[in-house]
């Protein structure tokens, strides 16, 4: 599963959802950052820690978006969005 993130770039900004997401049973897989005139986009890969399987349940997936949300929630600038990658790139990047 992968998450995109972009907003106004801010210290701690990536620190909070990477402490997040081990109560989610999450392990961060990859992940990229681009940042450029204070803007920040980021692509965080994670997979279940428990299974260390690609996410497909939906029901998991809105858990964790919603956590996300919440955590990321108190800059209005934040975008959070859910992508689904072919089924061939998540065997190879674990997405």
């Amino acid at each position: 599963m992968a998450k995109k993130l972009t907003g106004t770039d801010r210290v701690g900004l990536l620190s909070e959802p990477f402490a997040a997401l081990p109560d989610l049973q999450c392990s961060v897989v990859n992940a990229r950052v681009w940042t450029h005139n204070d803007r920040i986009a980021s692509m965080i890969c994670v997979k279940n820690s428990n299974f260390g399987s690609p996410i497909e349940d939906t029901q998991y997936i809105d858990r964790i978006e919603a956590c996300l949300k919440n955590v990321l929630k108190g800059d209005n600038d934040i975008k959070l969005r859910y992508q689904w990658q072919p089924p061939i790139w998540k065997e190879v990047c674990i997405k």
